[in-house]
């Protein structure tokens, strides 16, 4: 398997397979350490701590609203295409399973 995380511009399922390939070649042995799992903890938090300033500023009810009412063409359409194999295998170590 190619070890090389695939650029953004390669197709979604792409991406998943190559996260999904790394995630469970490498967890194994990443989430044995300690400074590993305190960044991923890390992590977690300040996405936790960027939601919660996006719904107090009110972006999650604008989001929401341009995807009911306009398509949610400004952030939703092709966002697969926005992200890289190492994004999507950091949120594989964060937890997060992509749909089939």
């Amino acid at each position: 398997m190619r070890t090389k995380a695939p650029s953004a511009s390669a197709p979604v399922e792409e991406k998943i397979a190559w996260a999904d390939a790394q995630y469970a070649r490498l967890s194994p042995e990443i989430l044995q350490d300690r400074l590993v799992v305190e960044g991923l903890e890390r992590l977690r938090e300040a996405i936790s701590a960027s939601h919660r300033a996006m719904v107090h500023a009110g972006i999650v009810d604008a989001c929401r609203i341009c995807e009911q009412e306009e398509g949610g063409s400004c952030c939703g359409k092709g966002l697969e295409d926005r992200y890289d194999g190492t994004l999507l295998f950091l949120n594989r170590a964060l937890g997060v399973r992509f749909p089939a």
